[in-house]
């Protein structure tokens, strides 16, 4: 859904010892995002320099990072730990340069000390100087401790909604039918969620255990394993094809950062379909059920595979005595693969010899299995896609 709402950029500060912070102070804006973003037409947008800066010449990277970033933020968020980070020609560090700017401009700011052991190679000279800047700005603001990440997380959800509430009675308001009241408003809409991603939740909650594991380990030859994502009975992934591994792991990771999937494990190797997960997967079936009742009338199930050949691309479909897989291709591999029982692979069938019928489909039929044997009685392979009228009679289902 797009919609229109005021943009408050966060600035992320620290040196290069609490990347995993940072990681988090991220991941907890974007969840507040998905949580009240398009309730209160409010969109939250992190800022980091590694991200949001890019290079110049003839000044002082530090001043770069101001112009570029520094300047550009509403609000900042600071984290420290064993460090200071590296001087800069004005300041003790880069660091305290970008926090120090943002609030003599009267900017709000939250800052947090890590109370977790130090590294073992810990700098003693930069632990001194930050503890030397942490009593300075103790008798400037008030600024938080935390002793794990989970800390930290209790902290920034609670701080950082506070904090919103409060500026937001100083931006303009945008009125229910999306209207701006003021020029100056900018539109914005929460991430959308990708294709991958949703059809890894929606996997996840076919099956029973409603479980996703993020690296699940493959055997594939004597000495050969894969890490793969398995959402339910499905397999997202391909063996041998490390692209298609990665771009699944960062599926899983958009829906644990949208808060959809809950980890129960360390990094969130597993993890399960969590209260919001499910509230938008109702969201998210009620919508397609409304969409396709009228086109039920006329079509069945053929017309939601020929749907999800438009999201997903042509489906490589190959036939064992007992059951069947569904792999799509993606950039010539596959990156997704449905297990069809006995019962659905003649469903699937069926939809197929209609969608034939009506000339929606083309079909190729295959010389060799394009998926693993698995050691079962091979039938046939074929693959299919949508013909222009195929595409035309979607086109006019989402146009009507």
């Amino acid at each position: 859904m797009v919609y229109q709402a005021n943009v408050i950029n966060i600035m992320i500060v620290s040196p290069g010892d609490v990347q995993d912070e940072r990681n988090i102070i991220e991941e907890r804006i974007w969840a507040w995002n998905s949580k009240h973003s398009e309730e209160k037409r409010i969109f939250l947008h992190p800022l980091r320099w590694e991200k949001d800066s890019f290079s110049e010449v003839g000044e002082h990277p530090q001043n770069f990072i101001n112009q570029q970033v520094v300047d550009r933020s509403d609000m900042a968020i600071a984290v420290f730990w064993s460090k200071i980070g590296t001087a800069t020609e004005n300041h003790k560090s880069g660091s305290v340069e970008e926090l120090e700017k943002h609030v003599d401009e009267n900017k709000p700011a939250m800052i947090y000390f890590s109370k977790k052991d130090l590294p073992q190679n810990y700098d003693r000279e930069q632990f001194d100087k930050l503890s030397e800047f942490k009593r300075e700005y103790a008798t400037k603001c008030l600024y938080s401790e935390y002793e794990n990440h989970m800390k930290l997380i209790d902290l920034l959800d609670d701080h950082l909604h506070r904090a919103v509430v409060k500026m937001s009675k100083n931006i303009p308001s945008i009125s229910e039918d999306n209207e701006i009241k003021i020029d100056k408003n900018v539109q914005a809409s929460v991430p959308n969620l990708s294709e991958l991603a949703l059809q890894i939740l929606l996997a996840a909650n076919e099956s029973s255990e409603k479980l996703v594991w993020k690296n699940q380990i493959i055997q594939t030859g004597e000495n050969e394993f894969w890490k793969l994502v398995r959402a339910g009975d499905k397999q997202f992934g391909k063996e041998g094809d490390r692209r298609s591994q990665i771009e699944s792991e960062h599926a899983v990771e958009e829906l644990i950062k949208l808060e959809y999937l809950r980890g129960l494990s360390p990094e969130n190797q597993l993890s399960e379909i969590s209260k919001q997960g499910y509230d938008f997967i109702d969201k998210y079936t009620s919508s397609l059920n409304e969409r396709n009742d009228s086109e039920s009338e006329t079509f069945g199930g053929e017309l939601l595979l020929l749907q999800k050949m438009k999201r997903k691309g042509p489906i490589n479909f190959t036939e064992y005595y007992e059951r069947g897989l569904l792999n799509f291709p993606m950039h010539g591999d596959y990156y997704s693969t449905e297990f069809l029982s006995h019962s659905e692979m003649l469903s699937f069938k069926d939809d197929v010899d209609k969608l034939l019928e009506t000339k929606l489909v083309d079909r190729k039929e295959l010389d060799y299995p394009a998926s693993h044997n698995y050691g079962e009685t091979f039938v046939g392979d074929f693959l299919i896609s949508p013909t222009s009228k195929g595409y035309q009679l979607l086109d006019a289902f989402q146009t009507s």
